[in-house]
């Protein structure tokens, strides 16, 4: 059935739908549904951010859930009102073929006061599926700046190309000035969140203007040090990180063989006295390249993930350190001058791959 279901010749045929064995097949044909241009998604017992639910509807005409008690029917549609997709309809199942079979249907706001239970799927149907298409780039221009330090348009347009952001991406973005990046990140994320981390009081206030300015729902402004802030934040796809480094970079190469670079960058503020520190890693190919192309007091723009570990500290309080594996990295010499020291092969190494760090 899968061709002659949706093959106009079958338009006027009464037909039944007699799925395979699985609870998804038997939800699709309850509901009439066949499964070959729908979408898969499991959060049962797995991670998934509202932004990555909405944009899974957003661009596909159907989209199957296999849920959880705490991520069912009325959680997917709680994102869905959240987002504005108030024209999909959600359809539910629970016990399918038993005696005591549940089926519903009906909008997000129906769906939403319904409970199911734990053991459930889901579809979303969206009658009118697209592609989210990002906007273009802004103008130095175009911010809210005062005498606060912002990252050129030249360098924000680079730093982006580098990250390919993807729709539903969580991003950092520490010492963020005025925003210029941060806002540009949360256009180019729509289903995704930014996290804003800057400590000059002067500037968080610009950061604010401007997230009002563009309409930046999506981002987060924090004030405070970087190094406590991050650790609360939620984990993110991406980070950009924007310093100099702390001392001169030394290689070091682990019992197995892997060359590592363990280094500081920190980040100024509008005071002199205002500095955060920030811990990175970067293995191999990208370790040799930084070692090369820095030297002490460098600026260098970083991009990574991050590597969180929770310890505890003398007194017996936990703590968590945060550590930026460097993934691509790209610095500025001169006003002028642009040098791209990205390496050919993104960083594939994270520190619970290697034992014996030299450090």
């Amino acid at each position: 059935y899968r061709t002659i279901c949706n093959d106009p010749i079958s338009e006027n045929w009464d037909m039944d739908i007699i799925p395979g064995v699985g609870s998804l097949q038997m939800l699709g044909a309850a509901f009439g549904e066949t499964m070959e241009d729908a979408l898969i998604i499991s959060v049962h017992g797995r991670a998934k951010t509202a932004g990555s639910i909405a944009l899974a509807v957003t661009e596909h005409p159907k989209v199957f859930f296999l849920c959880s008690k705490e991520q069912g029917p009325a959680w997917l549609s709680r994102i869905m009102l959240d987002y504005q997709l108030d024209d999909v309809t959600v359809c539910a199942g629970a016990n399918l073929s038993y005696e005591d079979e549940i089926l519903a249907s009906g909008t997000p706001a129906e769906m939403v006061k319904k409970e199911f239970p734990s053991l459930c799927v889901a579809m979303i149907k969206n009658p009118s599926p697209r592609q989210i298409v990002r906007p273009c780039f802004l103008s130095d221009e175009d911010f809210e700046r005062d005498k606060t330090p912002m990252t050129k348009e030249e360098i924000r347009i680079l730093i982006l190309h580098k990250m390919k952001l993807h729709p539903d991406d969580v991003v950092w973005d520490v010492g963020a000035g005025t925003g210029s990046v941060s806002i540009e990140c949360a256009r180019q994320v729509p289903f995704g969140t930014v996290h804003s981390v800057e400590r000059s009081e002067t500037a968080v206030k610009l950061i604010y203007k401007n997230k009002e300015k563009f309409s930046a729902d999506n981002l987060t402004v924090y004030e405070g040090d970087a190094a406590e802030t991050v650790a609360k934040l939620p984990e993110p796809d991406k980070v950009f990180i924007g310093g100099r480094l702390t001392a001169a970079p030394e290689l070091k190469t682990t019992q197995n063989g892997t060359i590592v670079l363990r280094f500081s960058v920190a980040v100024n503020r509008m005071k002199k006295d205002e500095t955060d520190f920030i811990e990175c890693v970067a293995f191999k190919t990208t370790a040799e390249n930084i070692a090369k192309y820095f030297a002490k007091g460098n600026s260098i723009f970083v991009e990574g993930h991050i590597n969180i570990d929770s310890y505890k500290d003398k007194d017996g309080n936990k703590r968590k350190s945060v550590v930026v594996i460097v993934d691509r990295f790209d610095f500025v010499e001169s006003k002028n001058k642009t040098i791209d020291a990205t390496p050919d092969e993104p960083a594939e190494q994270s520190l619970e791959d290697i034992e014996d760090l030299p450090f």
